[in-house]
């Protein structure tokens, strides 16, 4: 599952707790959340083409919005061009990731910053 191979990825790549669509009440900041917006899937005259457009957005969730930028940078490093196996898992290979848009946010309760960021990849899963 793509989910599961992305989680990995953050976890590896930005180092601070991920968590998929939203955060826990107590949550300890800098934390991130993530989520699939869309998925397209690409057929051939044969059928399925095993390449799918798939959308994520990112959260970086942060108590300043320096910490917020900064690990943004990470995250958008870790993604921005990137070809290859999503971590360890053989079944899922990103032909090719890039950022899609980053949107500046600020929250007054709790008072905190966020960063949040699309990023569209092709998927290709390799049977």
């Amino acid at each position: 599952m793509i989910e599961e191979a992305v989680y990995d990825r953050l976890i590896s790549e930005v180092g601070i707790d991920t968590y998929p669509l939203t955060l826990p009440a107590s949550v300890t900041l800098p934390a991130m959340t993530y989520q699939r917006i869309s998925t397209v899937f690409d057929y051939t005259h044969d059928g399925d083409a095993l390449l799918d457009r798939v959308r994520f957005q990112f959260d970086i969730w942060a108590e300043t919005f320096a910490e917020a930028r900064q690990l943004a940078g990470t995250l958008r490093a870790a993604w921005s061009g990137y070809v290859g196996q999503v971590y360890e898992n053989p079944e899922i290979h990103v032909s090719g990731a890039f950022i899609s848009g980053e949107r500046d946010l600020r929250e007054d309760e709790p008072p905190r910053y966020r960063v949040s960021m699309d990023v569209m990849m092709w998927v290709r899963t390799v049977e």
